[in-house]
């Protein structure tokens, strides 16, 4: 989306190299300052996040010691490029593997490395808690978008309704993006204006909401991405089958 060039468009999902920062600076943290980056694909979001994670590394004393990217997603054999990653004795590894992440972790034990994963937004799903708890505890780590500023309000909200809980950090930026829109057009209706695209366009280009969930205040730059400040995303890791806060 970043080569987008489109005055109407608009994406309330926080930058992913904020939420990158905030996963080196964790590793920092920790004394991991070897990293070896492991991606199932070498295009698209895993190759967006594998060189925003190895262009940040420098800044926080942290070495790429390998990157392996896989080419075909339908393949989930990771244990070549896990070998190869290995001989580079990583202290961590970076990878984004969504509902993928017990059959990664299951490899690199086979194989004798069990170092932490560090991965992104994406491996906050539910699958992996069920399907491999003892892989996931104390080993898997993420940076995902903040769940403060209302977020247990949001989450409990939703679980009424829908039966569940939000299986992805989607939910709540598809709701700050509805709710967004719902204020530009009840203001254009409030004075008198039409609704239409350019003037809703408009609107988005000035607004500043402060009702946001998780990111409080929701304002847009000239691309149309919502502006991330610092302490936009959190690390959570796995504790006893659950999701929780990583210290």
């Amino acid at each position: 989306e970043s080569k987008i060039n489109s005055p109407y468009f608009y994406t309330t999902w926080p930058d992913n190299e904020v939420g990158i920062r905030e996963l080196l600076r964790f590793a920092k943290s920790k004394n991991w300052t070897k990293v070896a980056i492991i991606e199932p694909a070498n295009f698209s979001f895993w190759l967006y996040t594998a060189n925003l994670f190895e262009k940040n590394a420098p800044e926080f004393g942290i070495q790429i010691v390998a990157k392996e990217l896989g080419t075909d997603l339908s393949v989930v054999d990771y244990r070549t490029m896990i070998t190869k990653a290995k001989a580079k004795k990583p202290d961590a590894i970076f990878g984004s593997y969504a509902e993928l992440e017990c059959v990664f972790l299951k490899q690199s034990k086979e194989l004798g490395l069990e170092v932490p994963l560090l991965s992104t937004e994406s491996a906050g799903t539910p699958k992996a808690l069920a399907d491999c708890p003892d892989l996931v505890n104390d080993r898997l780590y993420f940076a995902t978008p903040s769940q403060g500023n209302g977020y247990a309000t949001f989450a409990e909200s939703y679980e009424k309704r829908f039966s569940q809980k939000p299986l992805s950090p989607s939910a709540v930026t598809a709701y700050n993006a509805v709710r967004v829109l719902a204020q530009v057009i009840g203001d254009l209706i409030e004075t008198g204006k039409e609704v239409t695209r350019e003037n809703i366009k408009l609107g988005l280009d000035s607004v500043k909401f402060e009702r946001g969930v998780s990111l409080p205040v929701i304002e847009f730059n000239e691309k149309g991405f919502v502006i991330t400040p610092d302490n936009a995303f959190e690390m959570q890791t796995v504790k006893d089958g659950e999701f929780v806060r990583a210290e």
